[in-house]
């Protein structure tokens, strides 16, 4: 499913989208924009699957990570959220940096280090895995939306939330998907990513 939130290459996307002459693609196209937590819990309202994967224009999913996700998922049913380890790419495709847990990790609020952790915001998330890019049981988001007032904190807040309600969250040990980090952003005339601006802030 894919929700353009207003941009100025709508006819270009609905062109490469209708490309692939494939049913199964859903492309919305907004007529104003959402701004990223209103498009994000657009998107949810319409996934219908079993689980959902939310990616951003600045996200690409590595080669055979729905496979990996699945034979994960298979051998650990019980849990809610599933978190991702990732790679640091710039605009060229060079690797910047990566990151992902050294093993299968359980987070909950139960264990008073994870929790001491994930507050810091220091080891947890970026260490071990990115918190905007997840795949979650259908319903959950639902359940738990995004939020517009905390800057481009979204992803963060919503974590904040899965996590205060002991939802059953497990890190994949794994790299699935690469950010795209745009490092030229006065060359650079097609995007650039929010973090790089100046509401790069969380607001709590």
């Amino acid at each position: 499913i894919i929700s353009d939130d207003c941009s100025p290459n709508q006819d270009k996307i609905q062109e490469v989208v209708e490309s692939f002459n494939n049913i199964n693609i859903k492309l919305y196209l907004q007529k104003k924009n959402l701004r990223e937590p209103r498009n994000k819990n657009f998107l949810v309202s319409k996934a219908n699957g079993k689980f959902n994967i939310n990616i951003g224009d600045d996200d690409l999913l590595h080669p055979k990570s729905l496979l990996i996700i699945k034979n994960f998922i298979d051998k650990n049913k019980d849990f809610d959220v599933y978190m991702f380890g990732y790679k640091v790419i710039d605009e060229y495709d060079n690797l910047i940096y990566s990151r992902k847990s050294p093993k299968k990790l359980i987070i909950n609020n139960s264990n008073k280090f994870i929790s001491k952790q994930v507050y810091l915001s220091d080891i947890f998330p970026f260490w071990m895995y990115h918190p905007a890019v997840f795949c979650c049981k259908k319903g959950i988001e639902m359940n738990f939306q995004y939020v517009d007032n905390v800057g481009i904190g979204e992803d963060f807040q919503l974590f904040y939330k899965l996590f205060n309600n002991s939802k059953k969250i497990i890190v994949i040990p794994d790299y699935i998907f690469y950010w795209r980090k745009i490092q030229n952003t006065i060359n650079n005339k097609t995007q650039i990513n929010q973090s790089l601006e100046d509401l790069s802030n969380f607001t709590a």
